[in-house]
């Protein structure tokens, strides 16, 4: 380049190169700006910007113009920098880097409505140009807006429109689409010219971000509602794969001028899965009618849905006050026929279950041993099953095993979407209620969203019958099995449900519990254990009695027992659903005996011993309490009758049986909770725990011959806490041992039996004793039995305001804990709501322990639940003779705290 070069050399070099060179010839301009004066420079760029212009090089013109501003570097007027800006702005060589540079330029030397004017028209002629000049043009316009007092919508309201009206929207960068999302759709609901707009500017396919820009669109039109006027041929043709949420809005927008009007099939197969059912009339008493005919259809189901409805009536009613208020008409009982649980279980292992019977390649996915209880769901439509799991996955099954999976993602569309197959594509189905309506799956999006579009199915959706005769292995004839109320239900001979389970379209399936598939899967489904099921034809009722006797321990005990009870049954998932069928029939058996104990209703015939209270101490209600402490009782005097070993071993851990916590705070403080039997001024109450008291002493844990103890454990290490399970039960040298519970206060509670009276304590590594063993305590069934016949024959126990005092006195703790000690441990609030309960002086204890409630609690409960125990008189009649042993517990408190080690 020589140095002599004219402008009119330099621009023809210029515009030669940029035609062939356009690298080259920006790198030439940059070149002459460094050459020129900025005087000679600017006017020489902006020409050499005309000209490139004309010859259609925007890219080399884009750099001159570049070139241009920086030799300008602001000298040139305000009015010829703007006519420069809407000149080049039309032409689309503007850098964004200028646009904003001159935004600010406005703000700083004219007014802000100059600024904001002029910005906008510079916009403006690139918008008519063609073409979206950059991508921030919403911010800076909002900001120049906002500082000449424009509302922030209004002027995004105008940008939209011009965006629309221009052509130029379907081009525009990922951030306008972004940033128009909201004034899109705020003027297209407003303009239909500018909504049709809208339609029509799908983003083109080819641009960069085209996935994001379309999804804006998408979500824009339903913003706008454009699925009301949108023609079912824009759904099939142009619609395409699109983000379910996103398709499904807009098709809903279209509603019935989209979709047909189809059948939806029985409600009962795509509702959720229920845990239990209860069934009701149109009045109250109405409904009791039918709890009570339900009670003797002979169904398993049946009667525990009626049972479980009725016992807490029947124990309301027991309470209720004499003033009327009672649920149930006199009488009721009189003709109460209830089935035999026994003989209800006969019907319902002869009927069949369901976990007789497996779907070929589906018990891979059957989560018998889920943790946590995850969202299944199960759709049929003819000859396939649909099962998706964990929320990702869908596999298909047709009857001769797995056909088809395809992955749904997490981002699976609105609530209630169906999963399924026709046979030739996998569909998306959502209920409405005038029909179907049923996308095509079209897979995943790359961010994993869930796609899918429209076709003629669209108004179909899955088929299958919500009932079926079912013929279960050996059976002389079917059974039907129907499904309602998110219930699978399976009928006997006789008419009654003789068994029902969760089931629905979508199922949350609990630790060990099968996926039902509905009624018209069954007749794909084959035999788990044909030799297994023909033992359940064959089941009687001493079979089945010993079935509810395991049963009261919970499923996992008769699972264990089976070999001894039906050792034809091999197969765990028979064991599991035979299993939970006595465990129902063992809880319909405690709720008709706490009935027909409150009410007079005829019990039933051969109960367990478990369940039979000691002579002299009635049960009318308790029985859960009863069977627990017998169970647990019973399960270490088998663990004492194994083998002998110098040191203990464990045997097993075992399932322990239900409200088995509650022994780990009662064992050895039973006196304790006779106590403030004592104190209560409410029958009901008074005879609800007097019931509680007699199940426990009636079991040998309380029999007072010094066989049995309770050790508490405790351990520094948060993680010592897993390392002993629940339910170990292990063999001593001189009885056995199990560990009760842990607790979240890293303690160990475990209760040792011991034929002689002799103990060998057992240590476990990183446990430590938690103070001395507990024995058994004040309660033995003579004294129980004497403390209640006291009870009923003087009342209540007078009150002696002073006797919180006296204890704290004797022992040293805050009158407060002596208040809890004496009486009862959780009645603060009670006390203080109704002061007619205790004397004032009482009342103000518990008072003063509310108000000083950080410094209520220097007692652990376990050492007020002990020293109460100890207030308790060897001989019942002294407890209205003399009152509390005050003395007795404050010696007993002092030994054990002058050892130290209690607590």
């Amino acid at each position: 380049m020589a140095a002599t070069d004219t402008k009119t050399e330099k621009l023809a070099k210029l515009m030669a190169s940029a035609t062939g060179d356009p690298v080259r010839a920006m790198a030439l301009a940059t070149r002459y700006s460094r050459s020129m004066a900025a005087s000679d420079a600017a006017g020489f760029f902006e020409l050499a910007c005309r000209r490139l212009v004309a010859a259609g090089r925007r890219d080399v013109a884009k750099h001159c113009f570049t070139l241009a501003r920086k030799a300008d570097a602001q000298r040139s007027s305000i009015a010829d920098s703007h006519a420069l800006f809407v000149e080049f702005a039309a032409a689309d060589v503007v850098a964004p880097m200028l646009y904003r540079d001159y935004a600010k330029r406005l703000a700083a030397e004219v007014s802000a409505a100059e600024a904001h004017e002029k910005f906008r028209e510079v916009i403006c002629a690139a918008l008519d140009g063609g073409h979206v000049p950059y991508a921030n043009l919403f911010v800076d316009l909002r900001t120049l807006a906002k500082a000449a007092g424009l509302k922030r919508a209004a002027e995004e309201d105008f940008v939209a429109g011009y965006l629309l009206r221009s052509g130029t929207l379907a081009g525009a960068p990922y951030r306008v689409w972004t940033a128009a999302e909201k004034a899109l759709a705020r003027v297209t609901k407003r303009d239909r010219e500018l909504l049709d707009l809208l339609i029509a500017s799908e983003p083109d396919p080819a641009l960069e971000l085209a996935e994001e820009k379309r999804r804006s669109w998408l979500a824009v039109l339903g913003n706008a509602r454009a699925g009301e006027v949108l023609p079912a041929e824009w759904f099939l043709d142009r619609l395409g794969a699109a983000p379910i949420g996103l398709a499904y809005r807009l098709a809903d927008q279209a509603g019935r001028a989209l979709f047909s009007t189809s059948d939806l099939g029985d409600p009962a197969l795509f509702c959720s899965a229920t845990k239990e059912s209860v069934r009701t009339a149109a009045t109250f008493d109405e409904s009791v009618a039918l709890w009570v005919a339900l009670a003797g259809t002979g169904g398993l189901s049946d009667l525990d849905e009626s049972l479980t409805t009725m016992r807490p009536l029947v124990e309301e009613d027991e309470e209720a006050d004499g003033d009327g208020a009672r649920y149930l008409k006199p009488g009721l009982f009189n003709d109460f026929r209830m089935t035999d649980p026994a003989d209800a279980l006969v019907t319902a292992l002869r009927t069949g279950l369901p976990a007789e019977l497996e779907v070929p390649g589906f018990p891979e996915y059957t989560p018998h041993g889920w943790q946590n209880s995850p969202r299944i769901q199960i759709v049929q439509d003819g000859p396939r099953l649909a099962y998706r799991y964990d929320r990702e996955h869908v596999h298909v099954f047709t009857p001769e095993g797995k056909a088809w999976h395809f992955d749904v993602g997490f981002r699976s569309g609105p609530d209630g979407m169906l999963f399924w197959h026709d046979g030739i594509d996998p569909l998306m189905s959502l209920r409405h209620p005038d029909g179907w309506r049923t996308f095509v799956y079209q897979g995943l999006a790359s961010d994993g969203t869930l796609l899918a579009s429209l076709d003629e199915r669209r108004s179909i959706g899955p088929s299958a019958p919500s009932e079926a005769d079912v013929l279960f292995p050996d059976a002389e004839q079917p059974a039907r099995v129907d499904c309602a109320d998110g219930r699978l239900r399976v009928h006997s001979a006789e008419g009654g449900i003789a068994s029902s389970f969760g089931f629905g379209a979508t199922q949350e399936p609990s630790w060990g519990e099968p996926v039902l598939p509905p009624p018209g899967w069954f007749r794909y489904q084959r035999p788990v254990d044909p030799v297994g099921s023909a033992a359940l034809r064959r089941v009687d009722r001493a079979t089945a009695a010993r079935l509810i006797e395991a049963g009261l321990q919970g499923s996992d005990a008769v699972v264990r027992r089976m070999g001894d009870l039906i050792p034809e049954i091999i197969d765990e998932r028979l064991k599991n659903g035979v299993a939970d069928a006595a465990a129902i029939a063992a809880q319909c058996l405690q709720a008709r005996l706490t009935i027909s104990g409150l009410t007079g209703a005829p019990k039933p015939t051969g109960v367990p011993s478990v369940l039979v209270p000691a002579a002299g101490l009635p049960v009318t209600r308790d029985f859960g309490t009863l069977a627990t402490w017998r169970i647990l009782a019973d399960l270490l005097k088998e663990a004492a009758d194994q083998a002998s070993k110098d040191d203990p071993y464990r045997l097993d851990v075992v399932k322990l049986p239900n409200s088995y916590r509650q022994i780990g705070f009662r064992f050895g403080a039973l006196g304790g909770r006779a106590l403030l039997q004592a104190w209560d001024r409410d029958d009901a109450g008074r005879q609800r725990a007097l019931d509680e008291l007699h199940a426990a002493v009636s079991s040998p844990l309380a029999d007072g011959t010094g066989q049995w103890r309770m050790r508490i454990l405790t351990s520094e290490d948060p993680w010592q806490s897993e390392s002993e399970p629940a339910g170990q039960l292990l063999r001593t040298p001189t009885g056995a041992a199990i560990v009760l519970l842990r607790t979240s206060i890293c303690e160990l509670f475990m209760i040792e039996y011991s034929p002689g009276g002799r103990f060998t304590p057992v240590d476990f590594p990183g446990w430590r004793l938690h103070g001395d063993p507990v024995p058994q305590g004040w309660a033995t069934p003579d004294r129980v039995t004497e403390f209640a016949k006291l009870l009923k024959a003087n009342g209540p126990l007078p009150i002696r305001p002073t006797l919180a005092w006296d204890l704290a006195a004797k022992t040293g703790i805050s009158p407060q804990d002596a208040a809890r000690v004496c009486f009862a441990d959780a009645d603060v609030a009670t006390a203080i709501d109704d002061p007619h309960r205790y004397p004032p002086e009482v009342v103000a204890a518990y008072a003063a322990a509310v108000a000083d409630k950080w410094r209520m609690s220097n007692l652990p409960t376990g050492a007020k639940e002990y020293l109460r125990e100890r207030l308790m008189p060897e001989d019942p009649e002294e407890l209205w003779s003399r009152g509390p042993d005050v003395s007795g517990a404050a010696e007993w408190w002092h030994d054990c705290a002058f050892r130290g080690n209690q607590w």
